[in-house]
């Protein structure tokens, strides 16, 4: 995260790396300089909308600064960090030492910006009071990073608040002899700013879960790249890929774009796809998960029975919105911790064979895959017990998925493997649906909504590493076109069938047969969109020639 790590990756023509850092800046003074003289309104008009965009590059380059990777000089790099944060009221070391508290407890209860999403409005309008915002954001950022600014950089801090005042100052005499040029070059640009970033914060962790401190949070795993149109990323300094900064906070920001392509797709959206989810979802809140109810890294709130088990009517609580919705959700709950058995046992067994052989990062992706699917298996086990606590039938099912998924266990391990593919391939599809859309799953503050949206992410996140495995082993397309049709059948005729099962149980407990076919019919077709979706990403798992992670393909 710092400037000496940089340093040494680049060796003696690291200042070579400087030139796009230091081009953006003259950009920005020669953009600045153009407004304050410009004479046609429709010109000027032009130049304010490309300040808007400087500006918000600024704000990146600040965020740039605090870890390092601006300049490669750390005197150079402090100096222009100081100059940008203070163009939004902030002072620059104050927002460092918050910023680095901020990597080390991503959206846990210790992560500072907790007390600033605690804050704020549950409204949709909070957007149109974004220019507003500004000084109260800064003015909290101020207030929080100061006390962890250490007292070794407390020169830093004082250095800042020095140049912050000065800013004040100039800022003043602007207003008494140039205000027209003040107006035109600063404080419009500067709220058509706060307009369009303020998506780009509220997607950087946006509807992700937060746990407690004690759980060790994963880079990257709750975040989200923004994708823009072409030019205007190279504008703001690649702001907007907030995932690809969390995996690699050391990157210079002309790095980002390539690295950004790792990502998974389903961990990418466009800035309008993004828009229409947070129009649809509301605003980026904060809701601490309580610590008796996380068990292991980055899980989410504990199902609890009294959400899953009969109400006092003696109706189970329908948290998907319908009863067939719910019941396709709980089928599919029941025939997991099968599959993640088998895909543990599958690939724990694959990495003790390979030994030495195999590389250390892709030992340590897949001990991270391990780690999460067993998670997982935890927390559907939750949900199970007290699914089948409300309906004993319901454990038939779990049962036949067991049976099945131990008769497995015989085959040579190119084929589980590819079976693993498989099923990660299938899960991956369904969890990209549920996290970039609400055709199947209800997007809102349930611990089961909750609680499948970690799991979808999570899953997304984990995708590239069993992807990886089966090219490490070469798996031909007839093998693995036999295991995706193989494990779609599996999943399709099992989820079908447990489905079928679980809304017999409510018929027989005296919902309305044909309600529940009407139920049924309505699902089906509210689906239609995320079926043909899944079955393009089937078709395209099919057709390529071998299996790659997201972004490599």
């Amino acid at each position: 995260m710092t400037a000496p790590m940089h340093r040494a990756a680049h060796g003696p023509a690291r200042w070579l790396a400087d030139v796009p850092s230091a081009l953006f800046l003259c950009v920005v003074a020669l953009n600045t300089v153009s407004i304050a003289h410009a004479t046609q309104p429709v010109a000027r008009g032009l130049l304010v909308l490309l300040q808007a965009l400087l500006l918000a590059g600024c704000q990146e380059a600040k965020h740039l600064c605090v870890h390092g990777t601006f300049f490669a000089n750390r005197r150079l790099n402090d100096a222009a960090g100081i100059v940008c944060a203070a163009l939004a009221g902030v002072n620059f070391a104050s927002y460092r030492y918050f910023h680095f508290q901020h990597h080390r407890a991503t959206c846990t209860d210790a992560d500072p910006e907790g007390l600033l999403y605690m804050r704020s409005w549950a409204t949709r309008w909070i957007w149109l009071l974004a220019p507003l915002e500004l000084p109260w954001v800064a003015w909290h950022l101020n207030r929080i990073g100061g006390p962890l600014v250490p007292c070794a950089h407390s020169g830093l801090r004082r250095a800042a608040l020095a140049w912050m005042v000065a800013f004040g100052g100039l800022l003043a005499l602007a207003a008494w002899f140039a205000p027209h040029a003040l107006v035109w070059a600063y404080v419009v640009p500067l709220a058509l700013c706060a307009w369009f970033d303020f998506l780009l914060t509220q997607a950087e962790h946006y509807e992700a879960p937060i746990v407690p401190a004690a759980a060790t949070p994963r880079p990257g795993a709750s975040t989200l790249d923004i994708v823009l149109p072409p030019g205007l990323g190279w504008l703001t300094l690649h702001r907007s890929l907030h995932a690809t900064h969390h995996r690699h906070p050391g990157i210079r920001w002309f790095e980002a774009p390539r690295r950004a392509r790792a990502v998974s797709p389903a961990m990418s959206v466009s800035y309008s796809a993004f828009a229409r989810r947070w129009l649809a979802g509301g605003p980026r809140l904060w809701q601490p998960i309580a610590r008796a109810e996380v068990r292991g890294p980055a899980q989410p709130d504990r199902v609890a029975p009294s959400r899953t088990a009969a109400s006092a009517s003696g109706a189970r609580v329908h948290w998907n919105g319908s009863l067939v919705r719910t019941r396709a959700f709980d089928a599919l709950s029941l025939l997991l911790p099968a599959g993640e058995t088998f895909m543990i046992a599958t690939l724990s067994i694959w990495r003790a064979q390979m030994g030495s052989a195999l590389a250390p990062r892709l030992r340590a992706e897949v001990g991270r895959f391990i780690r999460e699917e067993q998670a997982h298996q935890r927390v559907h086990e939750r949900y199970n017990a007290a699914l089948v606590a409300d309906l004993p039938l319901a454990a038939a099912a779990a049962q036949r998925a067991s049976r099945a998924a131990d008769s497995l266990a015989a085959l040579d391990m190119r084929t589980k493997l590819a079976l693993v593919a498989a099923f990660e391939h299938l899960t991956a599809l369904v969890s990209r649906e549920i996290v970039e859309h609400r055709n199947l799953l209800v997007h809102d503050a349930s611990p089961e909504s909750r609680m499948w949206r970690w799991h979808a992410r999570e899953e997304i996140g984990h995708y590239d590493v069993a992807m990886e495995v089966a090219a490490y082993h070469g798996l031909g397309r007839a093998r693995r076109m036999f295991a995706l049709m193989v494990a779609s059948a599996f999943l399709m005729h099992d989820v079908l069938c447990a489905t079928i099962a679980l809304c017999r149980c409510d018929i027989a407990r005296g919902a309305r047969r044909r309600a529940v076919l009407g139920d049924a019919l309505r699902f089906a077709c509210a689906s239609l969109p995320s079926v043909w979706r899944m079955a393009g990403g089937w078709w395209r798992y099919v057709a390529t020639r071998s299996p790659k992670p997201h972004g490599h393909a």
